[in-house]
Formats: C-alpha cells, structure tokens, sequence
C-alpha cells in the first residue's frame, strides 16, 4: 500500500500527511499509538527527518505531543509562505486610498511576524527586521505610479515615512482640478491658431465640429439633470445653452450669429428691398 512521504518541502501539509499515515497504520493492522510512532520516522525525509530528530525523547514518545509539534512547525511554515506570496503580489487598488492600502499592508505585516514568533524567533531575531524591509519594499512598487516617484524620489527608510510621504502627494494630486471639455477645446483652439491661420478654409470647418461638440456635450449635460418624464420628439429645442463660437454669447449658433458682418449685411439688403 502506497504511503504518503512527508519531507516538509513547500506546499506539503502535515495535517493531510498525518491523517494519510494513521489511516494506511490502521488498513495494516497497526491500530495502537506505540506502533503508529514505531514507524513514522521512515516515512519523514529531507527537512522534516532533521526537524524529527532535534526533538526531545520525551516528544517523540508520544504520539500527541509529536504530531501537535510537527503541525505547529510545519503548518505555519505553509502559512508563512503563503503570506510572501500574498506579499510579492501586493499593489494598490485604482480606487484604493492610500489608508486603506496601508491598512491591508499593516494586517499582511502582522500575520508574517505572528508566523515569526510561533516559530519561536524572537523581537530582536533579523528575521523580523528583514521581514519589514521587504514590506516596505512591496508597499512602495505597489503603489500607484506618482505616488511611487515621491516616495523614491524621497528615499524613504521606513514604513511610516513612505506612508507618510504618499499621503502627502495623494492629498495634492486630489486638490488639481480635473479638465473640463470646453478647456481641453480651448487649449486645442489655442495650439492649432497659427496654422488655422494659414488655412481659413480648415479654420471654418474645425470651428463648426467643435462647436458641435461643445453643443452636444452642454445638451447631454442638460438632459442627464433634468427629471425622468413622458419624452416629445417635437419639444422645441432649448438655446440657452447653446453657446456661440463666434461672439462667445449664450442663445444661438454661430450660423446665426447676430454679430456676424456678414449676416448682418444679409439682413440690411433684405430690409433695403
């Protein structure tokens, strides 16, 4: 009957291996605790023999106190590597805030020196000193990538500091006002003037497709605030919030511009007749 070997390697647990020992002891008659410990040591190889043999004879002449030794060492050996993997693979959310990041890095941090301490290291072992260099080190290429920047370009030494420091810049980056449409437009408008200039022809068209959209953008802006009611496809459209590109007032298109030379040279020769 195949047995399962335990060598305490990376992803085997002592749990499923004790269990998988005790049930193959019994389907081959060994049903007492003396017999089960008799030959367990044959089935652990590798880290787990070392491990079994600095143990005190008085643990490994009990099945309880063995088994309950080899669990506690090995299985939060399992949770301490499952833990720098949840480490390593650590960022920040698109939408998480700095504290709340910090948070989640804090509660990861402790579960590894929890890890730490029930594997008997003390405070003052460099295991825990290196466990909270990496923690900084997962923190920082985690975060967002300007709040990355500041905290490098800081050269932050600590946890705190680089917390700190990244509160600070998101705090900032919150208080720039976002672009709107008709600044984004004006900045278009603005770079492309000389060229424009050039080519009047090109000038005119650019300026009826942006002012289309600026319309269409006021319009949707408009409807998405009024209240939900029975809709008319024949409601007469609403101009006061139709801007004109030309003269910049609120109330007609540009096509019917009122200050246009030209539309009021129109106007003047029907009036003549």
């Amino acid at each position: 009957m195949f047995i399962l070997v335990f060598r305490g390697s990376k992803g085997e647990d002592p749990e499923v291996f004790l269990r998988e020992y005790k049930r193959a002891c019994i389907g081959t008659g060994l049903r007492t605790a003396a017999e089960w410990l008799n030959f367990l040591p044959e089935f652990l190889k590798g880290t787990a023999s070392f491990w079994f043999e600095r143990q005190t004879e008085e643990v490994k002449g009990s099945w309880n106190d063995i088994t309950k030794a080899l669990g506690k060492e090995f299985s939060v050996k399992i949770v301490y590597q499952n833990l720098m993997l949840e480490l390593s693979q650590l960022k920040q959310g698109a939408l998480e805030s700095i504290r709340e990041y910090k948070e989640r890095t804090m509660t990861l941090q402790n579960k590894l020196q929890w890890c730490l301490r029930a594997q008997g290291h003390e405070g003052t072992d460099p295991l825990f000193a290196r466990v909270n260099a990496l923690v900084l080190e997962h923190f920082t290429i985690g975060l967002l990538s300007e709040l990355r920047q500041q905290v490098r370009y800081e050269q932050t030494a600590t946890f705190d500091e680089a917390t700190e420091v990244a509160e600070k810049k998101e705090v900032s980056m919150e208080e720039v006002p976002r672009p709107t449409v008709q600044s984004m437009v004006k900045t278009v408008q603005f770079s492309t003037e000389p060229e424009l200039r050039k080519h009047p022809e090109v000038s005119s068209r650019m300026e009826s497709a942006m002012e289309q959209m600026i319309n269409q953008m006021n319009q949707l802006s408009f409807h998405l605030l009024q209240p939900r009611t029975s809709k008319s496809r024949n409601v007469e459209r609403d101009l006061s919030t139709i801007q004109c590109y030309k003269c910049r007032e609120m109330g007609h298109y540009s096509r019917e511009c009122p200050n246009s030379p030209a539309l009021a040279t129109r106007e003047n020769a029907s009036s003549s007749t």
